[in-house]
């Protein structure tokens, strides 16, 4: 369970705090219109704002007027069976429109010796055995699209009942796309899987995705995954946050999405080799609560809602 979180002292937490709140009065001088100024860098953060920085009492979960993003020419399935055995390098799988519960299907190999046999006979798949059922591993694929068949991404879902595990779990690939579909565990609650898990991964796109809890995260990236591109997309409800980076390596940019409804916002490990930028996306309170004060990231022309709290992983909720 990836669960490792670094805390921020309430000094720092205060420090900045007064910084965001100076350079906001600065720039905008208590308007939200037309004129704009460049944003005032917060001391000891590269945490950029700027005058369309706004914040907000309500928030819809749906990004507003989103764009349509076009189901792709490939392969057509119909079951979780049929999606699984189309994976491979190069391929590009359109769901029909409907549901697609894969622990369903995956269960009647959850004796040890039957995955064991399936694995044997699958190159770039693998079942895993987590505590309370089988996630489904995608490793060293270069080139997969995955698409729901239908712009409107509510029309296609895939979702699994086990908590510990996630729906995908992408090992060692690259060049990977999903669009326009919906994905989540069966009911909200306790989880220790997140949605979609990425290890040493590279090149990821998603566009028109709405990723909901349970799940403690909506994307979890580690050890050198990066270049995420991520747009017109919903990360919603999760247990602890939308994200969990650590180890990254490369960009990290979602635009146009909206963030709403989880405990907090997650955690990015900041290095040197990575960056986050938020632009034009939309935060509901416990996500804007952790990223307001966040150092190592880019918010750019982005809406967020008056903080009310402080996270503090050891302490709690401070303010």
């Amino acid at each position: 369970m990836r669960m490792r979180k670094i805390g921020f002292s309430r000094m720092l937490a205060v420090l900045m705090a007064m910084a965001l709140c100076l350079s906001m009065l600065a720039g905008c001088n208590g308007s939200k219109g037309g004129e704009s100024s460049s944003g005032e860098e917060q001391s000891g953060s590269v945490t950029e704002t700027s005058d369309t920085l706004e914040f907000s009492e309500e928030i819809e979960v749906a990004t507003p007027e989103p764009k349509t993003y076009d189901v792709p020419s490939g392969t057509k399935v119909s079951s979780v069976e049929q999606l699984i055995e189309a994976i491979a390098p190069g391929a590009t799988i359109v769901l029909e429109s409907g549901e697609y519960n894969m622990s369903d299907y995956l269960q009647q190999y959850s004796a040890k010796s039957a995955y064991e046999a399936w694995n044997k006979n699958h190159t770039y798949v693998e079942l895993y055995e987590e505590f309370d059922g089988l996630e489904l591993r995608v490793k060293d694929v270069d080139g997969l699209c995955i698409s729901g068949g239908d712009t409107d991404a509510s029309k296609t879902l895939i979702m699994t009942e086990p908590r510990y595990v996630a729906i995908f779990s992408f090992q060692r690939c690259k060049n990977i796309e999903i669009r326009n579909i919906t994905m989540g565990h069966t009911m909200a609650g306790d989880c220790s899987g997140n949605v979609l898990d990425f290890t040493r991964t590279q090149r990821v796109k998603m566009y028109n995705v709405d990723l909901y809890g349970c799940g403690v995260y909506g994307i979890g990236a580690f050890e050198g995954s990066g270049s995420f591109e991520v747009a017109d997309s919903t990360i919603r409800d999760c247990s602890s946050g939308m994200l969990d980076i650590e180890g990254g390596s490369g960009d990290f940019n979602f635009t146009d999405c909206t963030f709403t409804g989880s405990n907090w916002g997650g955690y990015y490990e900041v290095n040197e080799t990575s960056t986050l930028t938020f632009l034009r996306c939309r935060f509901g309170q416990g996500e804007s609560n952790t990223w307001l004060y966040y150092g190592g990231i880019t918010l750019k022309d982005c809406t967020l809602k008056s903080p009310n709290y402080y996270y503090d992983v050891y302490e709690g909720p401070v303010g």
